[in-house]
């Protein structure tokens, strides 16, 4: 499987949703890349809009994480085709949406977005995520103290921990 993430120690990549383009690309920059930023698929009214606005995201920040907003299972269809036709490197899917969404980028040859699927939504507990691509746990952090990436003192966040 490839993917345009870049894993800190081939381990960890960091997810986050920023507040618009330019701190999306401040983000990218300061934590050097080892992250995937998040675009939610429910703040577009159609695929169409949400294809152009992470098109044009992706001219300054490379690697993008499709999402689908606040968990919502209604959005995977949308959330899938928006990266089928953008390659983003990330998409999330809930279970029943990720054969879909895998279908999707082989079809449009987006060959470089990885697929995790959201196998639990309890906001209070840690997220377990699994890619069906490269066969490994993905914990995302919900709120609570995890480990601490290094960021050489340019920003603190928690973080997900990759495991194999």
């Amino acid at each position: 499987m490839q993917t345009k993430i870049k894993f800190y120690k081939d381990r960890v990549a960091v997810n986050f949703l920023a507040k618009d383009k330019k701190n999306g690309a401040d983000v990218f920059n300061a934590i050097d890349g080892y992250t995937a930023i998040g675009v939610l698929s429910k703040q577009f009214d159609t695929v169409e809009e949400g294809i152009e606005y992470v098109k044009d995201y992706m001219k300054d920040v490379p690697v993008v994480s499709v999402g689908l907003g606040a968990g919502d299972p209604a959005q995977f269809q949308k959330a899938a085709l928006i990266a089928a036709a953008t390659d983003p490197g990330h998409v999330n899917q809930v279970f029943t949406g990720a054969a879909y969404a895998a279908g999707a980028l082989k079809a449009m040859k987006a060959e470089n977005t990885a697929v995790n699927v959201l196998m639990s939504t309890k906001r209070s507990a840690i997220l377990k995520k699994r890619s069906l691509l490269t066969r490994k746990i993905i914990i995302w952090a919900c709120g609570l103290p995890v480990k601490e990436f290094p960021t050489r003192g340019r920003i603190k966040t928690r973080i997900v921990r990759y495991t194999n």
